[in-house]
């Protein structure tokens, strides 16, 4: 399995977890979304970076709700809006549960298009998906997770 593929299942996994996130998980969700956006960002390719994981993902998507309640101290935070295609971007809010979710939404379909047409096919949905929508959004959800464990630790 590809790098970006292996860090989709790693991000899906991570939201579907019970409970709670501690100050320990949200590390955890800071190191899985910024080695998912470096790997789909800089793209290696799979030959290079071979990951074995073939356990099958759960069937069962998580809702708005679900994911809200597993990070209830997420807000909103500070994002860039038209990032590529404004010669000046301008400010606006974001909202961190959204971020997830649709991170989650993404990486959990690249997941099944691998199940359904393979790794190749999975990786250039993912791609597709990261350029489009998904890379400002894991952009966005690093930068608020770095803020929030740097006020923590003030």
């Amino acid at each position: 399995m590809s790098e970006v593929l292996h860090f989709c299942r790693r991000f899906v996994e991570f939201v579907e977890r019970e409970g709670v996130a501690g100050d320990a998980e949200l590390r955890e969700l800071q190191w899985i979304t910024l080695r998912l956006s470096a790997s789909a960002a800089h793209r290696a390719p799979s030959a290079s970076t071979p990951v074995e994981d073939e356990r099958p993902i759960a069937s069962a998507t998580r809702t708005r709700a679900e994911i809200a309640a597993r990070f209830p101290r997420f807000g909103w935070h500070r994002s860039v809006l038209d990032r590529l295609i404004a010669a000046e971007p301008r400010m606006d809010a974001g909202d961190a549960i959204d971020d997830i979710e649709d991170i989650y939404n993404d990486a959990r379909e690249a997941l099944e298009v691998l199940d359904a047409h393979g790794e190749e096919e999975a990786e250039e949905h993912f791609q597709l998906l990261f350029r489009a929508h998904t890379g400002a959004r894991a952009h966005d959800l690093a930068a608020y997770l770095h803020d929030l464990r740097t006020r923590s630790a003030s």
